[in-house]
């Protein structure tokens, strides 16, 4: 019988490995959105049956974000499919490899997927069949928001593997790697987080576009502060998760935290603590602007102003290189992240008692331009840490396991 013929294929001028992590960072910039706002829609829909449903807005904000699961969810899976594709065929040893490993939790991957697809789009199909029945139609919700927590739990596990790879025992899942729980933990709070910021740059966009005084105006507003309110508020949490899941990288997988944090690839978390940096000096200075409008009693507007001083040059210390002696990890990058995320805290408490004197629709276009910027940065932040992390493994798809010129071979039928 005549051998298989031997052959590889190369994606000219991107090459493999980028053409690859571009059709996966377009999948994951999309469904870490829906992911997010999966769990904001049941909960803001029960939000809005208080005092008898008077909440207006929130009922508003939970049918929208329903029409955007849908509208966003096959697109979303579309460039998942394209994404195995490109594995299945630039790396089929790669693909073989860990379908095996991971054969279970993909069959029970596969269930999930179908109950998130039906779930999704019975919660926004039903809206008005089930408008009597609100505890049911929110039920359905929380069915898609489960669904996509445990499907992103157990999808995680694929890559925090590549990056911290375990040899099972008998009966062990691979899920016993030492980054996956970090990494989830990490994922889940960056997917709420990465939601509520893109969803304050979005509003800002349609508040610029709407006529002064308008209904559209003002909800655009509100949600453009509850969108910074949840991401900013969250944001300020990823660094103390984030320092956990890099300490377990270093612990299991010391060469890849070398190459990540202070080898050839540093200058890469150069490029995340300025998107860092752009995130929250942005969003505290929407808090300093947008509470002007409401009553934050005296020496407050003055606090806000300061602080942006104090930010902007904790978030120059957070960008030295590494070279220079203010550019080490240890202590002044942690200055940094510590001294940003306390000052946004409290910008962030200064501006809630300010808020209840607050006038939805009337707001400065320089806050609204603040949120502009969030909603582009927190995209370049998430694009940056994803090549971060995938590049922390140099030339092997799975660490010290696999290198990238053993994963292109065919097997033999």
């Amino acid at each position: 019988m005549p051998e298989f013929p031997s052959f590889t294929l190369n994606i000219p001028v991107l090459g493999n490995t980028w053409a690859l992590g571009a059709a996966f960072q377009i999948h994951l910039v999309i469904v870490a959105f829906i992911m997010g706002i999966a769990i904001v829609a049941p909960v803001a829909e029960s939000l809005g049956q208080r005092d008898g449903g008077r909440h207006e807005e929130w009922e508003w904000l939970a049918r929208r974000l329903g029409s955007t699961i849908v509208r966003f969810f096959a697109f979303g899976a579309t460039w998942a499919v394209f994404s195995l594709v490109l594995v299945y065929g630039l790396y089929p040893r790669l693909f073989g490899v860990l379908t095996s490993i991971f054969f279970w939790p993909f069959i029970i991957v596969s269930g999930i997927w179908l109950v998130m697809t039906v779930s999704s789009y019975m919660y926004y199909e039903t809206w008005d069949r089930l408008a009597q029945h609100k505890g049911w139609h929110i039920a359905i919700g929380w069915v898609f928001a489960g669904s996509a927590f445990i499907f992103i739990s157990l999808i995680t596990g694929l890559s925090s593997y590549q990056l911290t790879p375990i040899t099972p025992a008998p009966g062990q899942l691979p899920y016993a790697n030492a980054s996956w729980p970090t990494e989830i933990i990490h994922r889940h709070i960056g997917n709420l987080s990465y939601a509520g910021l893109l969803l304050a740059g979005y509003s800002a966009l349609r508040v610029l576009s709407s006529p002064a005084d308008s209904v559209e105006r003002a909800r655009f507003d509100w949600l453009g502060h509850m969108g910074l309110l949840l991401g900013a508020g969250l944001a300020v949490l990823q660094p103390i998760v984030g320092w956990f899941y890099s300490r377990q990288i270093e612990l299991a997988s010391a060469d890849a935290y070398q190459r990540m944090m202070l080898g050839e690839n540093a200058w890469m978390f150069l490029v995340q603590m300025f998107f860092i940096g752009v995130v929250l000096f942005s969003g505290n200075y929407y808090l300093a602007t947008a509470m002007r409008r409401g009553n934050p009693g005296p020496g407050v507007l003055d606090w806000a102003r300061n602080s942006l001083w104090a930010i902007g040059v904790l978030a120059l210390l957070g960008i030295v290189p590494k070279e220079l002696p203010l550019g080490q990890m240890m202590p002044w990058k942690y200055i940094s992240l510590l001294g940003i995320g306390l000052l946004t805290i409290v910008n962030l408490t200064l501006y809630l008692r300010a808020e209840a004197d607050f006038a939805w629709g009337r707001v400065s276009r320089g806050s609204q331009a603040a949120l502009v910027v969030v909603g582009v940065a927190i995209v370049a932040l998430m694009v940056t840490m994803g090549v971060i992390r995938e590049s922390a493994r140099g030339s092997d798809l799975i660490y010290k396991r696999m290198p990238a010129s053993q994963s292109q071979e065919i097997p033999s039928p």
